[in-house]
């Protein structure tokens, strides 16, 4: 998140508009969204969609922030309703990639004789 963030800050000048907000949040969903479908493949399907999601999630977090945070303060992470939103939504997304991975056979182990 670290290494979005500065990017993501540096990019928009450290601006607080919503759009800079926008900006701010998707270069951050980048690097975090890469890494967690990195750790993810393997345990949900088609991994590479959360990796895909995460840059519009996160500036839809940063845009909802605007509405109740006093973002000129440039907290490092949004407020609860930007929060709110992501969790739900990401939520909804893992439940859905989750859905659609194959459960693994379960294969009982050979006897030795």
């Amino acid at each position: 998140m670290g290494i979005g963030l500065l990017a993501g800050a540096w990019v928009v000048g450290y601006g607080t508009s919503i759009g800079e907000l926008a900006v701010m949040g998707a270069i951050t969903g980048i690097p975090l969204g890469a890494v967690q479908a990195f750790l993810l493949r393997g345990r949900v399907a088609r991994s590479w969609m959360w990796a895909a999601a995460m840059p519009p999630l996160w500036a839809l977090g940063w845009t909802v922030t605007a509405a109740g945070v006093g973002v000129d303060s440039q907290y490092a992470v949004f407020g609860a309703f930007g929060a709110i939103t992501f969790m739900a939504l990401s939520g909804v997304l893992l439940d859905r990639l989750r859905a659609a991975t194959p459960s693994p056979q379960h294969v009982p182990p050979t006897a030795t004789a």
